[in-house]
């Protein structure tokens, strides 16, 4: 398991770090997983954009502006 995304309990978890915006209150209609659980859309953040993650590697994969 990789210690940088694994909490005391040992469950994995990963965050996203980058900038939201602090006018937009964070929910569950701000993210959205593909089909295969390969990647996360997010929206919210600071510049407006929505940005791809990769949930293998929990990278950038796309920022769309």
């Amino acid at each position: 398991m990789d210690p940088l995304i694994a909490n005391n309990s040992g469950v994995s978890k990963r965050q996203i770090t980058d900038l939201v915006d602090q006018s937009i209150q964070i929910n569950t209609h701000c993210f959205v997983v593909t089909a295969d659980n390969r990647y996360i859309l997010v929206c919210g953040f600071w510049d407006k954009s929505f940005r791809v993650y990769s949930t293998e590697t929990g990278n950038t994969a796309i920022v769309l502006i």
